[in-house]
């Protein structure tokens, strides 16, 4: 297999996406993917970052409204204290619901471990009563425990992704300007003379 970029060396790779061969120069270190297809991962990654970022501001805003309507009631409310313990529950109960969805992607994830392993098994045969309540609760209850830490590490990864994004870009800029425009070229080629 030669190389997507330069049809005179052999490839000794492929691109994880595309499944373009990649010759030793095109690899990218740390992702094994192809220049095209590292820019629409950087596409992908910046997207759902924002989309994130929209649903920690949605967050706080919710929070925000949802005080801005606890303070009509003020003369209920007798001491800083309870004002404290309301902001306290209301946050937390709001971080939970943001979570939900993340905590139930994490049960779906593993659901093939263990117990739901069996529940399935059980499903072909003939499940009994007990199984089926003990499944149809559990799954539930594990994504409002999971959900809080399912967030916080979909967060990390994120984060991850854009700093290993930024370092691959950086260091794309500093040694490829020559690669660059060979690649280029090879796009040119390519284009002029299909395969």
């Amino acid at each position: 297999m030669k190389c997507y970029y330069h049809n005179h060396r052999e490839a000794v790779t492929q691109c994880e996406d595309c499944r373009q061969g990649l010759c030793p120069e095109c690899a990218i270190a740390e992702t094994n993917l192809c220049l095209d297809c590292l820019l629409n991962w950087d596409k992908k990654i910046k997207k759902t970052a924002f989309e994130k970022t929209v649903n920690i501001i949605s967050f706080w805003l919710i929070i925000f409204i949802s005080f801005t309507f606890i303070f009509q009631f003020e003369e209920e409310i007798t001491t800083i204290a309870d004002l404290s313990i309301i902001f306290k529950l209301t946050c937390l109960v709001l971080f939970w619901l943001k979570a939900i969805p993340y905590g139930w992607q994490t049960i779906n994830k593993i659901r093939d471990i263990w117990f739901f392993k069996v529940l399935e098994y059980q499903r072909y045969e003939k499940p009994s009563n007990l199984i089926i309540a003990i499944g149809f609760f559990l799954k539930p209850i594990l994504c409002l425990i999971i959900a809080p830490f399912s967030l916080l590490y979909e967060i990390c990864k994120i984060i991850k992704n854009l700093i290993c994004i930024h370092r691959i870009k950086s260091n794309l800029t500093k040694n490829s300007s020559n690669e660059a425009k060979e690649i280029n070229e090879a796009k040119e080629i390519r284009q002029r003379n299909p395969i």
